[in-house]
């Protein structure tokens, strides 16, 4: 045969690129051709493979013309082309099947019958025919290539739409949580409010020279008082807590003295129930952390231990190892099973309490406790088993003792050393009422104002040297606003935010204002010690 005109191929190879070049186009433009359906879609793909299959055959044409190197390096060419195929068409077979039917048909016949030579030798006949064999193989690798994709689609198919269900329930459950909060400051506000008057009434009788029977009578009402005080206190410092305004003040802390007066403090509630309080310290190491958050772990892990252990003991115990010091707080009671372990630290889960007796409090200890010590960055680890009692592990970092500072006793206030101007804001007469009655118990004079407008009248000419405000007011009225119309007429006096809000933002927004904010019901130690602060400034 002569060689093959040059213009035929040049006319082939400039078909075959525009070909390609189209079909490459076509292609891309697909995923945005919104106006076609899948299956329209897919029939062009087929089209253009059908096409391309057909230009790439017609090449077949000049087999007879080529040496038996260059038949070969040609066929190899053209089975790597479909063999690319099966991944560009992604298993699709119908695609996949116009395109090499008639490339790898083409390639067999020319192999095995040699049309146009004159002679065809065995090893010919048997690339021939294993050809189809490849061909068939190259059908079978798209039928399962395309299996896997299908399955890889409805499994990132199902993904998605579980995706999609989590956030749902994601966001319902943040709904739900923030509803929660909502609920639990709007119920306590509306607790803490007649609580805190009749806490200011129970305060002002026990400072007054009452017979016998009263004093027992008012100390067993201040008794209940505090009781439920306490519990709406454990709902406040979830609060503080979900808000982020409990600063950490980080220091070295000798740990063996904070067990010592940590001790002692509960040491009282243990021996009230007949069992024994035990204290190990093994360890003269000071760790970094922040002492009162410390205790109040402690003192929540110990309180559940006492009213958890019926006999025998509670140990506390201080050991320490090259870099950390570990606390544990031991206990011989009820203990708790595997199943219920991770549960005590949810809000409200209480073990062995269906009647809710109040006396066992909310179930607030333990989850203060996890929020506590993922606060300062601590350890905690449980290990307990019905019967066996519960052991709760702390490990804390060792910080230089060289740094260790002493705490500074706060001095404690007699009635007698207050002789005070205090102006108390709030909109409820019955709470300004009860707290108008307990100051002028403890000697102090005062000035009411159910709002900014009433406050500023009362300070027009007179200086309080103390103002107790209220942070909701009525309408748009606030403590805040009220503070600062006395502040404008007497710059640094005094004051301080009284309320039973617990919600997050309030919390937030008072500690950007920068006044200090108390909680109803307001505790008498409580409120002599910021009077004391009046009379001595820090």
């Amino acid at each position: 045969f002569k060689p093959l005109p040059a213009w035929v191929v040049g006319i082939w190879f400039v078909v075959a690129t525009a070909v390609m070049v189209s079909r490459y186009l076509t292609l891309k433009a697909l995923p945005e051709a919104h106006a076609l359906t899948p299956e329209a879609r897919l029939k062009k793909v087929v089209k253009l493979n059908l096409i391309s299959g057909l230009t790439h055959a017609v090449a077949l044409g000049a087999f007879p013309f080529f040496s038996e190197a260059e038949r070969a390096f040609f066929s190899v060419l053209l089975m790597g082309l479909c063999t690319g195929t099966v991944a560009t068409c992604a298993g699709y077979r119908p695609a996949l099947l116009v395109y090499i039917s008639p490339i790898m048909a083409g390639l067999s016949i020319m192999w095995a019958l040699g049309p146009g030579l004159e002679q065809v030798s065995v090893v010919e006949r048997v690339i021939g025919l294993l050809l189809l064999f490849y061909a068939a193989v190259l059908l079978g690798l798209a039928r399962e290539l395309n299996r896997g994709i299908v399955e890889a689609w409805d499994i990132r198919t199902r993904e998605k739409q579980l995706n999609v269900q989590l956030q749902k329930a994601l966001e319902s459950a943040e709904n739900a949580s923030r509803a929660k909060t909502r609920f639990l400051a709007a119920a306590s506000h509306d607790l803490r409010q007649p609580l805190h008057t009749i806490t200011m009434l129970g305060a002002a009788l026990g400072l007054r020279q009452i017979d016998s029977r009263s004093k027992e009578i008012v100390g067993l009402l201040n008794d209940v008082t505090q009781s439920f005080s306490d519990q709406l206190d454990g709902l406040l410092d979830i609060s503080k807590l979900d808000a982020g305004v409990i600063a950490v003040d980080r220091r070295a802390v000798k740990i063996c003295d904070l067990l010592g007066q940590h001790a002692a403090e509960v040491q009282g509630l243990a021996a009230a129930k007949g069992i024994g309080l035990n204290l190990v310290c093994t360890t003269d190491a000071c760790v970094d952390t922040d002492a009162a958050l410390l205790t109040r772990i402690l003192r929540n892990l110990t309180q559940n231990a006492i009213k958890f252990t019926d006999q025998g003991s509670i140990t506390i115990k201080a050991e320490a190892t090259a870099d950390h010091v570990t606390l544990t707080v031991l206990d011989t009671g009820h203990g708790i099973a595997l199943d219920q372990q991770e549960k005590v630290f949810q809000e409200f889960y209480q073990i062995g309490n269906p009647e809710r007796d109040r006396e066992q409090g909310l179930g607030l200890g333990l989850s203060i406790v996890r929020r506590l010590v993922d606060l300062l960055g601590i350890t905690i680890r449980m290990e307990s088993a019905p019967d066996e009692g519960s052991k709760f592990v702390l490990e804390l970092p060792i910080a230089d003792a060289a740094l260790a500072t002493a705490p500074v006793p706060v001095a404690k206030q007699t009635a007698a050393a207050f002789n005070l101007c205090v102006l108390v804001i709030d909109d409820e007469k019955n709470v300004r009422t009860s707290l108008r009655i307990l100051l002028e118990e403890l000697g102090c004079t005062c000035l009411e104002a159910s709002g900014t407008e009433q406050a500023i009248e009362q300070v027009a000419v007179v200086r309080p040297d103390l103002v107790l405000a209220d942070f909701r007011l009525r309408g748009t009225d606030s403590g805040l606003l009220a503070i600062a119309a006395v502040q404008k007429r007497w710059p640094g006096a005094p004051a301080v935010l009284v309320s039973g809000d617990t919600a997050p933002d309030r919390l937030q927004e008072a500690q950007y204002a920068g006044i200090a904010l108390l909680h109803k019901p307001l505790p008498l130690d409580v409120l002599k010690q910021e009077l004391a602060k009046v009379l001595s400034p820090p």
